[in-house]
């Protein structure tokens, strides 16, 4: 499991996301067998949650959600008031939500992270690994890979049989070392020019979300203006009402397995 905790926080800086993100797809260099969206039950979908996704689509491409699954943290909480995660989702659930959902097939779990019952820990994790194996299938046993993963994975490969091959030769130490060092380097320089076009898209996508931002905003004022002139016209009676409409670009704005 690569853990990416807090990878597309809004208040990181692209360059530094890029090389993260880079990182993670060179310890997961045979592709990702699931990428698992974590949300909480405690708190609202935060705006960085929203873009998570967006993000992971503008990197991988519209193919990534099918191996995504929803993990809700909080079980706990739920079950102090006596509700399911059924219930959480049927009371006034986003439509970010709704569409995350409805894309990944409905692919969900609950964990209750403070519990002390290790029964109830081992089938929880036991209920993820059901939707692990469940996306394994439906993809024919494939992990997800694009042409980003498949470099990487070329280039590592090399790399490792370059090195292979200097140890094999009878060389001075300091010669060897000199040579591997060499190697190294030029390896760094290429996965620095992939993070340099990560960085590049990264940027596109928060473009796009802050352009979709603006549009929303602007959206409401001129809704706000409106009603304010209705409700200054004679004979207005009737409550004002907003509309807001705003057109998404096929879908709104993690930890990888």
């Amino acid at each position: 499991m690569v853990n990416d905790t807090g990878l597309f926080d809004l208040s990181v800086s692209a360059e530094y996301l890029s090389k993260e993100i880079i990182n993670c797809l060179v310890l997961a260099e045979e592709g990702l067998h699931a990428v698992v969206l974590v949300l909480s039950v405690r708190t609202r979908i935060t705006q960085e949650e929203e873009s998570t996704l967006n993000t992971l689509q503008v990197l991988f491409g519209s193919k990534i959600i099918d191996y995504l699954v929803v993990l809700f943290t909080g079980g706990d909480e739920l079950e102090a008031t006596n509700k399911t995660l059924d219930d959480y989702l049927s009371r006034g659930c986003p439509e970010f939500l709704k569409t995350v959902l409805r894309l990944c097939g409905g692919r969900r779990v609950l964990f209750d992270n403070r519990t002390k019952d290790e029964c109830k820990k081992v089938k929880q994790v036991k209920d993820l690994l059901a939707h692990v194996t469940a996306i394994e299938r439906s993809n024919g046993g494939n992990p997800f890979t694009d042409e980003m993963h498949r470099k990487i994975k070329k280039e590592a490969d090399m790399l490792r049989e370059q090195q292979k091959e200097v140890e094999s030769k009878n060389l001075a130490d300091a010669e060897r070392e000199r040579l591997k060092n060499q190697l190294k380097t030029e390896h760094d320089q290429i996965m620095n020019s992939m993070a340099v076009m990560v960085e590049n898209r990264l940027k596109e996508a928060s473009e796009k979300q802050e352009k979709l931002m603006l549009a929303l905003r602007e959206n409401l004022e001129t809704s706000r203006r409106e009603n304010e002139t209705r409700e200054n016209e004679p004979g207005h009676g009737r409550r004002p009402m907003i509309q807001v409409g705003v057109s998404l670009p096929g879908m709104p704005p993690c930890n990888m397995l």
